[in-house]
């Protein structure tokens, strides 16, 4: 077989062992998550690619002048003992990694690490063949090969990890506002993993105070919450239940993730109760079902308007659940790609809310919505009416920054806790 061919097939053998070894690993978690600290799928592949380099060029140092049969027999074991290792006891990495609090960098440098080690051996053998008769020596050239090597096993992750990082957290994020706990665990999870830098908001339940929390952290205190909306879900399943008690329990299924079963305990309050349908758009939303979501925010509107149950609702109440609705609304459009849609409801919510504070909010969202159009002037325009009409101008930034940030359309904190009241 040629060389050229034999460098080939060496290179992929070590870049699939390695990939299949890693996942295989992940089997052993019930999420089926890569195994820590590569938290993602493609960090595990970018890992495997960046790494190949550095792994064929150390091997060019383990090439012997004469291979005997024990030779190959060790590089044999080596590399199959890697695979083997690993797909056996690479959960255990991640667990040992978080009891030492390791951080970006020495998670990064075990990535790298892990893939030079599965890749090592398949390198060396398929080198030995490809090259039996050239001895690498220490030369300019192979300094400058060794450097570049490093960039792409090193320093090119840290690049991608500055992108991904920022960016999931966003998402993960946006899960917490909307109260998906199971979305929300498996996305701070993954970014632990990688040993984020990000940071989330947390209310303290004992004060309301906001604290600034690391995933790890933040993973702690979801398993807290968990544990107690499990517990809730346990008592009002022992109870007969009245109106509120259906809605808490509904809020508390949807909490879980547990959304068919979350819909069917709310779904017979949905005829004449805006807060039920609410909940249902919710849960719809939760299930990324967009257009079923916006049909019961309209359902709830309509409601707010009729109250056919006559239901006792503060004035705050409402307009907290009607602002709560066009948001909504226009983030379920924004995920059907209907922009202009969304921009019309934000036209709506600004004829149907008068208030200088609810135009404020609605301004400010405008503002965002033309803000990633690229539409800068309109974006300009909306954002002085926010910080005009609003109870407090600070609130918002200042226009000349043309950077804006648009609020999460998840469900407010406390809407449908216990201890929130309608009247």
């Amino acid at each position: 077989m040629k060389p050229d061919r034999v460098r080939l097939l060496g290179l992929i053998a070590a870049a699939v062992i390695s990939a299949t070894a890693l996942m295989l690993a992940s089997l052993a978690d019930p999420d089926r998550l890569p195994v820590s600290p590569f938290g993602y799928y493609r960090v595990v592949v970018m890992h495997v690619v960046m790494t190949l380099l550095l792994s064929w060029f150390l091997a060019g140092f383990l090439v012997p002048d004469e291979r005997s049969s024990g030779w190959w027999f060790f590089w044999i074991s080596i590399g199959v003992g890697m695979v083997l290792l690993t797909a056996a006891l690479g959960s255990f990495v991640g667990s040992h990694l978080d009891e030492m609090r390791s951080e970006l960098g020495m998670r990064l440098l075990i990535r790298a690490g892990w893939c030079l080690a599965l890749q090592l051996p398949w390198c060396v053998m398929s080198r030995s063949v490809a090259e039996p008769n050239v001895e690498q020596r220490i030369t300019p050239s192979v300094i400058g090969t060794l450097l570049l090597a490093m960039v792409l096993g090193v320093v090119v992750p840290i690049g991608y990890l500055t992108t991904l990082i920022p960016q999931q957290t966003k998402i993960a994020s946006k899960h917490w506002a909307q109260r998906n706990l199971p979305k929300t665990r498996l996305a701070v999870s993954r970014l632990s993993a990688l040993g984020s830098w990000g940071e989330f908001e947390h209310r303290s339940p004992r004060d309301g105070a906001i604290e600034r929390v690391s995933p790890r952290r933040f993973l702690v205190l979801l398993d807290e919450a968990r544990r107690d909306v499990e517990a809730e879900v346990r008592r009002l399943r022992t109870v007969e239940l009245d109106r509120q008690m259906r809605l808490d329990l509904a809020m508390y299924l949807k909490l879980l993730g547990k959304l068919s079963e979350a819909r069917a305990t709310v779904e017979p309050l949905t005829s004449d109760d805006p807060r039920a349908a609410a909940l249902m758009a919710d849960i719809f939303k939760d299930a990324e079902q967009w257009q079923t979501s916006s049909e019961w925010y309209r359902r709830m509107l309509d409601l707010l308007r009729e109250n056919p149950a006559e239901i006792e609702m503060s004035p705050a109440f409402i307009v907290l659940m009607r602002t709560r609705a066009y948001d909504s609304l226009a983030y379920n459009a924004r995920e059907l790609k209907d922009f202009d849609g969304a921009e019309q409801i934000y036209f709506d919510a600004l004829e149907a809310m008068p208030s200088p504070s609810e135009q404020a909010h609605f301004h400010y969202h405008l503002a965002g919505h033309y803000e990633k159009s690229g539409r800068l002037a309109l974006a300009t325009e909306h954002l002085q009416a926010a910080r005009r009409l609003g109870p407090d101008k600070d609130q918002y930034p200042e226009p000349g920054s043309l950077w804006y940030q648009v609020l999460s359309s998840g469900s407010p904190v406390g809407i449908f806790a216990p201890a929130a009241k309608s009247e």
